[in-house]
C-alpha cells in the first residue's frame, strides 16, 4: 500500500524532504538570530529537543499521512532550532576559560550521544518490540540530550 493515496513510496519520501527541509532552514535562521540577540540559549534548546522529541515519538503511533507530515514539521523545526542554537551557545561560550572545556564538552556529548547511541539503540529497539520502538528510543534519546544542556551554568 502508498503511504498516501496515489502515490508511490518515493513520492512519499519527496514531499516528506519538501516539509522537512524548509523547516530546518526557517528554524535555524529565527532561532540562530533570536538566541544570537538575547544571549538566551537553554529554553530555545530545551523546546527544540521537546519539539524534536514529539515528532519522533508520534511516528510510533501514527499511521497516517497526516501524522507523518505532522512529525516532518517537528523534526524538522526542532532539528533546525537545536543545530542553530548549540553552534550559537557554542561561541558564546568560548570566552570563558575557566568553564569552556567542561561546557563545550557538555554540547559536544548532547551533539553526538544520539549519532553514537543511535545505531545500538536502533537494533536493541527493532529487535525486542519492532520498529515503532525506533522512535520511541529515538525520542528519549532526544530528550537526554536536552537534559545534558541544561547542565551548562554559564549559559542562560
Amino acid at each position: 500500500a502508498a503511504p498516501h493515496p496515489g502515490r508511490t513510496t518515493d513520492d512519499g519520501v519527496l514531499l516528506l524532504t519538501a516539509i522537512y527541509a524548509p523547516c530546518v532552514i526557517v528554524a535555524a535562521i529565527f532561532a540562530g538570530s533570536l538566541t544570537d540577540r538575547t544571549g538566551r540559549f537553554k529554553w530555545c534548546l530545551v523546546t527544540a529537543t521537546l519539539a524534536f522529541a514529539i515528532g519522533a515519538v508520534l511516528g510510533a503511533v501514527t499511521g497516517s499521512w497526516t501524522g507523518v507530515t505532522i512529525l516532518a514539521i517537528l523534526t524538522g523545526l526542532g532539528y533546525g532550532t537545536y543545530a542553530s542554537t548549540s553552534m550559537t551557545m557554542a561561541i558564546h561560550l568560548l570566552p570563558d576559560s575557566e568553564r569552556r572545556a567542561r561546557d563545550l564538552s557538555l554540547i559536544n556529548v548532547a551533539d553526538l550521544s544520539a549519532i553514537a547511541l543511535g545505531p545500538i539503540a536502533a537494533a536493541t529497539s527493532i529487535s525486542l518490540s519492532g520498529y515503532p520502538a525506533v522512535f520511541i528510543t529515538s525520542g528519549i534519546l532526544t530528550i537526554a540530550s536536552g537534559a545534558i544542556i541544561t547542565a551548562i551554568k554559564k549559559a542562560h
